[in-house]
């Protein structure tokens, strides 16, 4: 109770001004405690990306392949707790491929915001994506994930995903709107899983993607093309 008082306080101090530029969030989400709560007030959140290896690639034929991409947002070996107060009013812009990338993080959530303005990585193997979870377990739920991507000169066929969850995490994804992404709306590799409820899929290229893995769906998915399903369990 302590830590979540004293998050609050210290984050309010830079959030409550309208603007929020220079406000440097990955700062307060590396110096934030394990399980402490993070709240973002109206604006926007903007990431300075930052090159790394994927020593794991999420669709390859060979797992233990290395992937060379960008990062925006990043937690890693913790449980934070993100929440905005409007997700139509509180953007992050990741500026990267590899948007919100939670690593080893066993029991986050983030809510209440709007995530965009990624920048596809050049390599075809990167799965990017707004959200992407390895080895985690994180509930995302009341945000807008939609990336009419920005796109390099060489630039692959692929483009970036709403959510990716891979190797074995878990996900709940509930009540989001995930539009206008140029890959698919939720990917699942690797043995992950989801709970995936009264979401609107949108305008993605399919709007589910499923391999090795399972899930339990209940949300509207429309204007996509199609779903890619295949050795999974469907519920």
């Amino acid at each position: 109770m302590i830590k979540l008082i004293l998050a609050i306080l210290f984050l309010f101090v830079f959030i409550t001004d309208s603007y929020t530029q220079g406000i440097d969030l990955q700062y307060i989400i590396d110096k934030a405690k394990d399980n402490d709560t993070i709240f973002l007030g109206e604006g926007v959140y903007e990431a300075v990306p930052s090159s790394f290896t994927d020593e794991l690639c999420g669709n390859c034929l060979e797992h233990k392949t290395n992937v060379f991409g960008t990062k925006g947002f990043f937690i890693k070996d913790k449980s934070l707790h993100i929440a905005g107060v409007n997700r139509e009013k509180v953007i992050l812009k990741t500026n990267a491929g590899y948007g919100f990338l939670f690593f080893n993080s066993k029991n986050s959530s983030i809510s209440g915001v709007t995530i965009g303005s990624g920048v596809r990585d050049t390599s075809g193997d990167a799965t990017n994506a707004s959200i992407v979870l390895k080895f985690s377990r994180v509930t995302i739920e009341n945000c807008i994930l939609s990336n009419d991507t920005l796109r390099n000169i060489k630039i692959p066929i692929v483009g970036i995903s709403g959510v990716v969850i891979r190797e074995s995490s878990e996900a709940i994804i509930r009540n989001n709107l995930i539009r206008n992404n140029t890959w698919d709306g939720i990917a699942l590799y690797r043995g992950a899983s989801a709970l995936i409820t009264d979401n609107i899929i949108e305008n993605g290229l399919p709007g589910i993607f499923l391999q090795h893995g399972h899930m339990l769906i209940s949300s509207r998915v429309k204007h996509n093309f199609g779903f890619v399903l295949f050795k999974n369990i469907i519920h």
